[in-house]
């Protein structure tokens, strides 16, 4: 942050807000779970791709485990769930039918970290320990 003095003086005041240490289970971000099906070809037959009626009877077979996005490319559809038992569900159902191929991943989703600009800092305010009082004075929830 920019502080201007009465002076007329600039400075720059930087905080960096310690972070608390919580239970693993709270900090932890939700899990990204895929599951892509290619369509199955012979070897000496190029890839065809998912035809309109493909997407039908796919999204047909997963009626009762809900989707949380569904995208075609060519001769894969990826298939993203909240949660891990829906995408074993899921992986259960395509491998039962023999012309899919059928892969998951789960991945940790990504953390934000998100830059904060704060604007007319009191002038008694010059340094960065100040500051942090402050801000946890009047914010009791960043304790």
């Amino acid at each position: 942050a920019v502080v201007s003095t009465q002076s007329g003086h600039y400075g720059r005041v930087v905080a960096t807000l310690p972070k608390e240490k919580k239970a693993k289970e709270e900090t932890m971000l939700a899990e990204k779970h895929t599951l892509t099906v290619e369509k199955k070809t012979t070897d000496s037959e190029d890839a065809e791709p998912i035809t309109i009626d493909d997407e039908k009877e796919m999204k047909g077979s997963l009626k009762i485990n809900p989707v949380k996005n569904f995208r075609v490319s060519g001769n894969t559809a990826t298939f993203k769930f909240s949660t891990k038992d829906q995408l074993n569900k899921a992986e259960t159902v395509f491998k039962s039918q023999d012309k899919y191929k059928v892969s998951t991943k789960s991945e940790p989703g990504k953390k934000l970290d998100p830059k904060l600009s704060i604007r007319n800092i009191p002038s008694d305010i010059t340094n960065k320990e100040t500051l942090l009082e402050k801000l946890l004075e009047k914010n009791e929830i960043l304790k």
